[in-house]
Parts: C-alpha cells; structure tokens; sequence
C-alpha cells in the first residue's frame, strides 16, 4: 500500500454562548462578545485545521451565526445540506447545535 503520511495539528474549540432569557435580542449582545472571544482564540491558536462547535445559542439568521460566517468560518451542517440537497436537517439548526470548521491550509 502506497501513501504519503503527514502529520496535522488540529485544534478544536468548544463553546456554549449564553442563553436566552427572555427575548433574543436582550442576550444577543452578550453571545456577540462572546462570540468574539471564540474568534479570536481561533485565530490565535497555530494549527492546521481548527474546528469551532458547541451549543451557540443561536439561529442561522442571528447576529452570532452571520458574525462567525463573516469571520470566514463555514458552517458544516448548511454545507452537507447544499451538498446533499437535503433540507430536513434544518431540525438540528432549531436546537442551536452548530458546527463551524475553519481551515488554514487551502489543500484540505
């Protein structure tokens, strides 16, 4: 069997942003600072390939999720849908649980 072998940091972050207490828009600007903090920690961390997850408290339509997009982090579970044409997965959005990868390296 023939390959190449080659080694790949990975660093991977978990979060749980703060959650609602009462509307939305009363706790988004505690998310959004926390939010930054997790960028931020991202772009610190020297690795091949980081992965950002956990609970974000946060729809696809807030504040939080349209910053972490912006910041150049794609968001795993829209990719497979668009991939797979498949919209049911949309349920896990609704439950907050998602997932964001970054990579440095174009070759992945």
């Amino acid at each position: 069997m023939a390959g190449v072998v080659r080694e790949v940091r990975v660093a991977v972050l978990n979060s749980h942003l703060a959650t609602w207490y009462g509307t939305e828009e009363r706790w988004s600007r505690v998310r959004e600072a926390q939010a930054e903090q997790l960028l931020a920690k991202s772009r610190e961390v020297s690795a091949d390939l980081v992965i950002v997850g956990g609970d974000l408290n946060s729809t696809p339509q807030s504040p939080v999720y349209l910053r972490m997009v912006g910041a150049g982090l794609t968001d795993t579970l829209t990719d497979i849908k668009v991939r797979l044409g498949i919209g049911f997965l949309s349920l896990i959005h609704t439950v907050h649980k998602i997932f964001i990868v970054k990579s440095e390296k174009s070759a992945w």
